[in-house]
């Protein structure tokens, strides 16, 4: 694995939602919100090596009337950041976006040469919705049937709330590792005991749903009893030893929002990551 560097790609992607819209508002509203931000980490001790305006990618337009070719103009857009030696930072837009990046992850790299590690309210492990199977609870579903990330490497932390009674046969028929709040509570939000292993490279996804929605109202899928802000941000800190192969920030929907307190979480997340984040590229295979 070489150090690269990260470059940020804003998907203002929602076709995937099936509830609330709102989600292809998200990019933008934390780029603004991080360029109100200092430079300095108290968490991590550090500055930012990056200037913001320097990481950004050229929006690429992603269709909307054609769902499946908006995911291919996704997947070909980090297939071009890969190429350039970087590691892609996405942000969302719904969560269906996940799925053609890891693809692009998979193909360039290798399947099942990284894990995944997912903050979320939903296992996203779903089938198919009114016959659409590509929308934003699904994608680790397609993850596992696609080969592109072994079951056993995925983590999810956060999941809670109501569902379906199948809601998560697909997680345990397949071997998936998901975590309560209430799990991850018990042992003081320390992930030890979650990731199990760290001799593999790890993509990370965040759901602003995984926060509790009295600290990140401005989303489409809100769940009572998450995260709060503080407790992500422990969180976060405990990935800064791993090798991390991209990250994506997802479903955040300003139109929900108050105050904006939800796209400065957002910003603050993705600032933080660019500080501590130990950003890596893999041999492609």
């Amino acid at each position: 694995m070489i150090a690269v560097e990260p470059r940020i790609v804003k998907f203002p992607y929602e076709e995937g939602t099936y509830w609330r819209k709102g989600a292809k508002q998200g990019p933008d509203a934390i780029i603004e919100q991080i360029g109100r931000m200092r430079g300095y980490s108290l968490r991590s001790k550090k500055k930012c090596a990056y200037k913001i305006e320097d990481l950004l990618v050229a929006s690429t337009y992603i269709p909307v009337y054609s769902k499946i070719k908006a995911l291919d103009v996704i997947e070909s857009t980090i297939r071009s950041i890969i190429d350039l030696g970087a590691a892609p930072i996405s942000l969302g837009g719904d969560h269906s976006i996940t799925l053609p990046i890891i693809r692009a992850l998979s193909a360039a790299y290798g399947k099942q040469r990284f894990g995944l590690i997912h903050f979320d309210a939903h296992s996203d492990t779903f089938d198919e919705v009114d016959g659409f199977e590509y929308h934003h609870g699904a994608f680790v579903r397609h993850v596992v049937n696609e080969g592109h990330v072994a079951a056993k490497d995925i983590i999810q932390l956060g999941i809670r709330g109501l569902v379906r009674g199948d809601g998560l046969e697909f997680s345990d028929s397949s071997g998936i590792r998901y975590h309560s709040v209430d799990d991850i509570a018990a042992k003081n939000f320390e992930l030890k005991d979650f990731i199990l292993s760290r001799d593999i490279p790890y993509y990370v996804s965040i759901d602003i749903d995984a926060i509790d929605p009295a600290y990140a109202p401005g989303t489409g899928t809100p769940v009572p009893g998450g995260f709060s802000s503080r407790d992500m941000m422990k969180m976060l800190s405990q990935l800064y030893d791993l090798n991390i192969i991209g990250l994506d920030i997802v479903e955040v929907a300003p139109i929900y929002d108050s105050a904006n307190i939800t796209s400065l979480l957002a910003a603050s997340i993705l600032y933080e990551s660019l500080i501590g984040f130990n950003f890596k590229g893999l041999q492609k295979g």
